[in-house]
């Protein structure tokens, strides 16, 4: 008599690629998000990217660090017109490519093919994601980046300082650095699993760790040769750009450092669950339910997520690249806070981190019954 299949694979990977493409489709087409704030600041950008001009002025050196995302939607623009229906085109696909780095982290960290479909599933029904993927933000672009550089960093650790994956993270972080000054965390990853590095491949680390530096230098290069062919791009500006890491060009003064209890507090709030207000309940009573499942799948995830941090048996080094990502993410785009945002591109590694947990938890309850079985 044949076994009965088994139960992960009544649902596979492409079912689950569904869903995340069906939930991102239906929110946009329910909760339709006008063009305001940083969402119209990166449509306006990417529009003007899109024909060759730099549309702010001498306002450019304020804003040069954050440049990565209207660049990406710049050339659909070009080519396919300048409309906020091919700019949520551009961010289904990036949730897409999100989704399938999330299967591979999971798998990086360990995971066997139900864990990975957890996670899946998880960063497919995760609401904020879904939000995001309505609107203009950088946080689309960054949610990859972050997912990118913690598999190339996995991957640095499992298979040694191998010179195409140190030349993918670097590159990956100078994509950070254009996308937004939080993104300069992402180096974290890719130097600590060169630090980790075992067996006699050490004395190629440093080359590496050259190689990675290479790579970072030629996405802002590139992006500092395409700037000076802008029209309207001020002069010092173009010059400026290879300070973009540090969230500011080098024309400007550089910013009062802040007070050490107002930076304790915003670093405090980073973690602080977004609470429904009282607009979103007079707007619509299921918004408000909305918000309340929001905060209660947050609360549940960030949990589950530094538990597996915290008290994981296995793989100690996978899971120390991630919570370093995670917390170097945290200490530095924590301190002040940028908007609703802002946290959203390390919650699929806190995803991630919350499947493995729940899998390991379920191993634990089986072991004894299978012993107990006749």
């Amino acid at each position: 008599m044949p076994s009965p299949a088994p139960r992960e694979k009544a649902i596979t990977f492409e079912a689950l690629l569904l869903v995340v493409l069906v939930a991102r489709l239906s929110a946009h087409f329910a909760l339709p998000q006008p063009l305001q704030g940083e969402a119209l600041t990166n449509f306006t950008l990417a529009r003007a990217l899109a024909t060759g001009t730099w549309p702010l002025g001498d306002a450019g050196p304020q804003i040069v660090h954050a440049v990565g995302y209207p660049l990406l939607l710049a050339p659909f623009f070009a080519a396919l017109g300048a409309g906020a229906s091919v700019a949520f085109g551009v961010n289904l696909g990036l949730a897409m490519v999100s989704a399938l780095l999330v299967r591979g982290v999971a798998r990086q960290i360990g995971l066997r093919e139900a864990g990975q479909k957890l996670a899946l599933l998880g960063y497919a029904l995760w609401l904020p994601g879904i939000w995001d993927c309505t609107l203009l933000v950088r946080e689309n672009l960054g949610t990859p980046l972050m997912l990118l550089t913690a598999w190339l960093a996995l991957r640095l650790l499992r298979e040694g300082p191998r010179m195409g994956l140190a030349l993918g993270a670097g590159l990956v972080w100078g994509a950070g650095l254009l996308t937004g000054s939080s993104m300069l965390s992402l180096i974290v990853a890719p130097l600590l699993a060169l630090l980790l590095v075992e067996g006699g491949q050490l004395w190629r680390t440093p080359m590496a760790s050259a190689v990675l530096a290479t790579g970072a230098l030629t996405m802002l290069g590139a992006w500092h040769w395409m700037s000076t062919g802008l029209h309207g791009m001020p002069e010092p500006t173009a010059l400026a750009m290879l300070a973009v890491g540090a969230g500011r060009a080098l024309p400007l003064p550089l910013p009062e450092t802040p007070p050490l209890g107002e930076t304790l507090g915003h670093l405090a709030l980073f973690w602080w669950p977004h609470m429904p207000d009282g607009d979103e309940h007079a707007l619509s009573r299921a918004m408000t339910y909305m918000r309340i499942g929001e905060v209660a799948q947050y609360v549940a995830l960030v949990t589950l997520g530094f538990a597996g941090l915290v008290g994981a048996r296995n793989r100690a080094r996978q899971r120390l690249i991630i919570g370093a990502l995670i917390m170097a993410f945290w200490l530095l785009g924590g301190s002040r806070l940028l908007g609703d945002t802002y946290r959203d591109p390390v919650m699929p590694l806190l995803i991630v981190l919350s499947a493995a947990v729940l899998c390991e938890a379920t191993s634990r309850q089986a072991r004894p019954a299978l012993a107990k079985a006749p």
